[in-house]
C-alpha cells in the first residue's frame, strides 16, 4: 500500500528505529528521536544496499518518489546508485575546489608574499570587486575567451582602463598556475591585450638639462630637514631605483664594504642588484650610525617600524621650491637613464638592465641581476661623478 503525506505526519517514534514501505525499496523511518529518513532499499549484484534520500518534511513524499525513480533508472541500467552518488560527490567537490576563485587564493597566497602589503591588498582588492563576482565560481575549465573579455569591458566602460591591464595580468598568471599544475590544457588569458585599449603613458616630470641637473644636485644639498629624508634625497640620484624601493631600503640587504644592494623589485618581483657608488656609500655611511638599530634604512619619523613615505620626499622637493611639473619623486629614474645614454653615452641595454626593466637578449633571455655587472659597476661610478661635475658649475 501507497504512504500518504498524512500517514508520514502522523508516524510517531518508537522505542527502536521502524520503517513504512511506499513500495520498490522506497521507505521512510523513523528514529526514536523523531526524525524521518527517507531511504532506498536495492540489491545490487545480490547484495542488499541502501541510499538516503534526505529528511522529510525538507524532502516531501513527492520530492523522494522523482528522487527514487531517478535512482531505479540507474540500476536497471547496470549503475551502482550508491557508488554514483560517491563519484557526482567527488566531482563537485573538485569542480568547486578548481573555480577560478579558489585558483586565485592559491596564487595569491604565494604571490603576496613576494610584493609590499599594500601591493597584495590592491591586487586583492581588484579581484574581490572586478573578476570574482564574474568568474569566481566558474570552474577553470570552462573559461573562455568571452568571458575574459566581458570582465574587462566592465572595467573599461568605466573608464579604468589601467586597471583593467592590470585586471588581465592577473587572469593571466592565475590561470597559467592552473596550466602548470595540468588543471587545464591551456591559458586562454594568455595573448590577450588586444582586446583592452592601449594604456596611455605617464611620463614622469624629470629633469634632464645638464645645466637644470646640477642647480638640483646643489638645491638638495642645501635641504634644511630632517636628517633621513635629507639623505634619502641625497642618494635618490645615484640608484636609479624607483621611490618604494628605496623608502623600502633594509640595512640587512646593502654591503657597504662590497658596495653593492641586493633587494626584490618591487614590480616584477625578481632579483636586483645595485652596485654603489663611492657618493652613495658615503650617504649611507654617514647614516648608518643613526638607524642601524632599525630594520628601515629610512624610516618614518612617526613610526621607527615604518619606511618612509612618498608623500614625505615629494614634500621636501617642493620645500626647495621645485615644482611637480619640472620634477617628480619618480623623476630621478628618467633623469639618470635620459643623461646616461646621452650625455655619458652608456649603451642602452645596461641603463635597462641597470632601472631593472625587461631586455631580452638573444637567448630570449628577459632579466639577470648580475647581467653587465662590469660596465653597470662603472656606468654608476662614472653617474656619481658627472653629477659632482655638473653640481660644481
Amino acid at each position: 500500500m501507497k504512504l500518504t503525506e498524512l500517514q508520514i505526519k502522523k508516524a510517531q517514534p518508537k522505542a527502536k528505529v521502524y520503517r513504512i514501505f511506499d513500495g520498490h525499496g522506497l521507505h521512510i523511518e523513523i528514529t526514536p528521536k523523531g526524525q524521518k529518513w527517507w531511504r532506498y532499499k536495492y540489491l545490487y549484484h545480490g547484495k542488499e544496499k541502501r541510499i538516503s534520500l534526505g529528511v522529510y518534511p525538507e524532502i516531501s513524499l513527492k520530492d523522494a518518489r522523482e528522487s527514487h525513480i531517478e535512482q531505479r533508472l540507474a540500476l536497471s541500467k547496470g549503475i551502482d546508485p550508491s557508488a554514483a552518488r560517491k563519484v557526482k560527490k567527488t566531482q563537485s567537490l573538485v569542480t568547486k575546489n578548481n573555480t577560478f576563485e579558489s585558483l586565485a587564493h592559491e596564487w595569491f597566497s604565494t604571490y603576496q608574499r613576494g610584493v609590499s602589503e599594500g601591493q597584495s591588498i590592491r591586487v586583492m582588492r581588484r579581484l574581490e570587486r572586478d573578476i570574482f563576482p564574474f568568474m569566481g565560481s566558474m570552474p577553470i575549465q570552462t573559461i573562455k575567451v568571452a568571458d575574459i573579455r566581458d570582465t574587462l569591458n566592465r572595467m573599461t566602460q568605466r573608464g579604468v582602463v589601467e586597471s583593467a591591464h592590470r585586471a588581465l595580468q592577473n587572469i593571466n598568471q592565475i590561470l597559467q598556475l592552473g596550466l602548470i599544475t595540468e588543471r587545464v590544457d591551456r591559458n586562454v588569458a594568455s595573448n590577450l591585450s588586444s582586446l583592452l585599449p592601449a594604456k596611455q603613458v605617464k611620463h614622469h616630470a624629470a629633469i634632464i638639462e645638464p645645466e637644470r641637473a646640477g642647480e638640483l644636485m646643489r638645491m638638495i644639498d642645501g635641504y634644511q630637514g630632517t636628517l633621513i629624508t635629507m639623505a634619502a634625497l641625497k642618494i635618490m640620484p645615484y640608484v636609479f631605483v624607483r621611490s618604494l624601493e628605496l623608502r623600502q631600503a633594509k640595512w640587512c640587504d646593502i654591503n657597504l664594504e662590497e658596495g653593492i644592494w641586493k633587494f626584490t623589485l618591487t614590480k616584477t618581483s625578481t632579483e636586483h642588484a645595485v652596485p654603489l657608488s663611492k657618493q652613495a656609500i658615503s650617504i649611507l655611511s654617514n647614516l648608518y650610525p643613526y638607524t642601524k638599530r632599525h630594520a628601515y634604512v629610512f624610516y618614518s619619523e612617526a613610526s621607527s617600524s615604518k619606511f618612509l613615505s612618498e608623500n614625505t620626499l615629494a614634500s621636501a622637493l617642493r620645500k626647495l621650491g621645485i615644482p611637480k611639473e619640472e620634477m617628480s619623486v619618480h623623476g630621478f629614474r628618467a633623469m639618470a637613464r635620459t643623461m646616461c645614454h646621452e650625455r655619458l653615452g652608456i649603451r642602452p641595454e645596461v641603463i635597462e638592465h641597470q632601472l631593472g626593466h625587461k631586455v631580452p637578449d638573444a637567448l630570449g633571455q628577459a632579466y639577470n641581476r648580475t647581467r653587465f655587472m662590469d660596465d653597470r659597476i662603472q656606468m654608476m661610478q662614472d653617474w656619481a661623478d658627472y653629477l659632482d661635475k655638473l653640481r660644481q658649475k
